[in-house]
């Protein structure tokens, strides 16, 4: 009752759960066109060679990220929109 007085009296959003994927939301470090660069990068570099010789740490260091975002943007896990 109290929720669906403060939506009746416009003090709260009536869906409280909006999502806001990639570049909408206000947290995202990066653009949608530096997720296809991300991606080209990762998938020209060879799959065993891209931890040896770093390119992971390097994609992570030039866009503000980790390693593992690098890792999982590479592999569509995020950003899947794009």
């Amino acid at each position: 009752a109290n929720v669906a007085d403060c939506v009746a009296k416009g003090r709260q959003a009536a869906t409280t759960r909006t999502r806001h994927i990639g570049a909408d939301n206000g947290r995202a470090k990066i653009t949608p066109e530096d997720v296809l660069a991300i991606r080209k990068v990762y998938d020209e570099a060879p799959r065993k060679k891209r931890i040896k010789y770093g390119t992971l740490k390097a994609l992570a260091e030039q866009y503000g990220l980790t390693t593992m975002m690098i890792r999982y943007i590479g592999l569509r896990k995020f950003w899947r929109s794009v």
